[in-house]
């Protein structure tokens, strides 16, 4: 027995290399095999939206059954941008009477390049959840019970299973064209699903960056608060822990989700002792403001965080249909908010981009135009009639001629340059 043991120990760093490197072989390849990729419209995000404002579990008793439906376009952007956060994907989905066929290919960097991940998912309807039929990683099958396994963990992963998940999933149904959802949220799901959002690293480093803006002088004040007097300081803080060896973009991408939550009336400090299961407590909403106004700031910091967690086109999409919205109901669509959804999302990519000088640079910010320069003479409050009379739309000369206009203002801030 000592001798196979010591054999084992001898030969075993030479054999591993060699199994990983035929698993690679099997499983990576070097071209997707799907090739699909869905760039988000209007429509999109206008369905996106009144998807959330229908499900939101803020509106929704506990363990009442509701149903979800989605087309696999509608499946398929979900998939896209929901995997985006962790690796670029693409993804298909075929649904047929009571079966699916999903199949998937996941960017893999290996060895200084890029390499992709195939996966094929075959299932059929049953009376509460799909039966896997098939599963497999690229050329390497999975057998029934490992399949089954993977389902389990997608589904925990998506929060629908396990002890802290936000909502109980009763049944899926399978027809062309749709895919039907059956679920009940438990207690507290909207604090389970930010939990699940930020992740565990994330939501402690989200938290400790909430009660470090909750300890600056200015937001102790009370009342509305400029962001000139709280980004400096976060981002010094930032600077710090990344010099001390925490990963800078880590760092950047946390400062600017515990902006965004205060923008929106979410108290950052309690986020320090918010788990799974916890409700994140709410406070009076206080403006942080962008150049004297609330909506600039709250423009601003949500695409920035959109930018810096999910991309850049996502940031730019929301932000662009927020407006559109409003040119149908409320305010109006205003090229002065665009500008500063624009120069929010310029900030988040520089965040990943060039996380350690963004920190530097906004270390050095003195006054609100420093974040964003005055535009005040742009185009404001119009009706959706006046603002498709005037300027068409994405892709039209005038349109594009205003963008133009903003990225042109926002080339000459300092702190994009």
């Amino acid at each position: 027995m000592r001798k196979w043991s010591l054999a084992w120990i001898l030969v075993l760093p030479a054999v591993v290399p060699v199994l990983a490197a035929a698993a690679a072989w099997v499983m990576l390849g070097t071209a997707p095999g799907v090739t699909v990729w869905h760039t988000l419209n209007e429509a999109d995000i206008a369905r996106a939206l009144s998807l959330l404002r229908q499900h939101d579990p803020r509106r929704s008793l506990p363990g009442i059954v509701r149903e979800l439906a989605l087309s696999p376009h509608e499946a398929e952007l979900l998939l896209q941008w929901t995997a985006g956060r962790w690796r670029s994907s693409h993804w298909t989905l075929e649904l047929g009477p009571q079966s699916a066929r999903l199949r998937g290919s996941i960017a893999v960097q290996l060895g200084g390049g890029q390499r992709w991940l195939d996966v094929e998912l075959e299932a059929v309807e049953r009376a509460g959840l799909p039966q896997v039929t098939k599963l497999a990683f690229g050329r390497l099958p999975l057998p029934p019970a490992a399949a089954a396994w993977a389902a389990g963990w997608l589904a925990g992963s998506a929060g629908l299973a396990g002890g802290d998940s936000a909502a109980d999933l009763h049944h899926v149904r399978l027809q062309p064209g749709q895919l039907r959802l059956g679920y009940s949220w438990r207690p507290q799901a909207a604090e389970r699903l930010l939990a699940l959002a930020l992740e565990t690293h994330k939501l402690e480093r989200v938290a400790l960056y909430g009660a470090a803006l909750r300890a600056l002088p200015a937001w102790q004040r009370g009342g509305d608060v400029a962001l000139a007097d709280l980004i400096p300081p976060l981002f010094e803080l930032a600077a710090r822990r990344s010099a001390a060896g925490q990963p800078a973009t880590l760092e950047n991408r946390a400062a600017l989700v515990a902006l965004g939550l205060a923008a929106h009336g979410v108290q950052p400090g309690p986020l320090a002792h918010m788990g799974a299961g916890q409700a994140a407590a709410t406070g009076a909403t206080r403006r942080l403001l962008l150049g004297g106004r609330g909506d600039h700031g709250q423009h601003f910091l949500i695409s920035a965080a959109l930018s810096a967690e999910a991309g850049s086109e996502l940031a730019d999409a929301i932000g662009l249909l927020k407006e559109v919205a409003d040119s149908r109901q409320g305010s109006g669509f205003s090229f002065d908010d665009m500008a500063a959804n624009r120069a929010g999302t310029r900030l988040g990519e520089m965040a990943v981009r060039s996380p350690q000088e963004l920190q530097a640079r906004l270390a050095g910010v003195q006054d609100d135009s420093d974040l964003l320069p005055d535009v005040s003479d742009l185009p404001g409050a119009l009706s959706h009639r006046q603002w498709r009379q005037r300027f068409g739309g994405p892709g039209v000369a005038e349109y594009e001629r205003m963008r133009e206009r903003i990225e042109r203002r926002l080339d000459a801030q300092t702190l994009f340059r």
